[in-house]
């Protein structure tokens, strides 16, 4: 999440104003679902973002047009003009950037509405909070978005989880296999004859750490 949540904080701290002009007025905007609320939080959030860094302590409304300017530049685009003004420059950088982000997390099937970041921007900017508060906003893009990498992660390795599950479920009915409360699995191979070691002996051990296929990932053995 951060740092999706840091992408407008990419120049210094910029003094310009809050203010609301024909264009960049800010509303309420129907939402059709996941994908729209995600849009539209994660550029409400931003919003206030730009407020607390770059859009302080001045007392026109010219900052804000001129950055509003600049993001939908940048959201046309792919830099900024070194020539347009320092509030339009730092705009165009911005909207570059979210330009950039045209899916949640190299997901193609979480795709970005620009027009929907670029209200949340608006209404996060000028503190329109008629739809839907900062902290609600905050809270619904990162829980969602928690939410759907854990679906993702499922999906990508649910098999191997469930191939894990199955193998251990199988070894544990072989002979001499004990399985211990927390699931783990031990078999010993040759009993020691020397004296066994309690909680305060320091041990030396080695291991050899395998996949279900055979496959070595760690060994102490092998690297000797």
């Amino acid at each position: 999440m951060k740092r999706i949540f840091n992408i407008l904080t990419i120049a210094g701290l910029l003094i310009f104003t809050v203010s609301s002009c024909t264009g960049y007025k800010e509303k309420t905007v129907k939402l059709g679902g996941e994908l729209d609320s995600l849009s539209y939080s994660f550029g409400f959030v931003n919003g206030k973002i730009v407020r607390d860094y770059h859009l302080q302590n001045d007392s026109s409304k010219n900052g804000f047009e001129d950055l509003m300017r600049g993001i939908d530049e940048g959201l046309k685009s792919d830099g900024a003009n070194p020539e347009t003004a320092q509030a339009e420059e730092m705009g165009t950088k911005i909207g570059s950037q979210l330009r950039s982000t045209e899916d949640f997390y190299g997901d193609s099937t979480l795709t970005v509405d620009f027009a929907l970041i670029r209200q949340g921007l608006i209404n996060g900017i000028n503190k329109f909070e008629d739809q839907m508060t900062t902290d609600a906003a905050g809270q619904y893009f990162n829980a969602t978005m928690e939410l759907l990498m854990k679906k993702r992660m499922e999906a990508q390795h649910g098999s191997n989880k469930k191939a894990g599950e199955d193998f251990l479920a199988e070894n544990a009915k072989r002979e001499g296999v004990t399985t211990t409360a927390s699931g783990l699995q031990y078999e010993v191979i040759t009993m020691g004859k020397g004296a066994k070691p309690v909680e305060t002996d320091r041990v030396k051990v080695h291991y050899h750490g395998t996949l279900i296929d055979g496959t070595v990932f760690d060994s102490s053995v092998q690297r000797g």
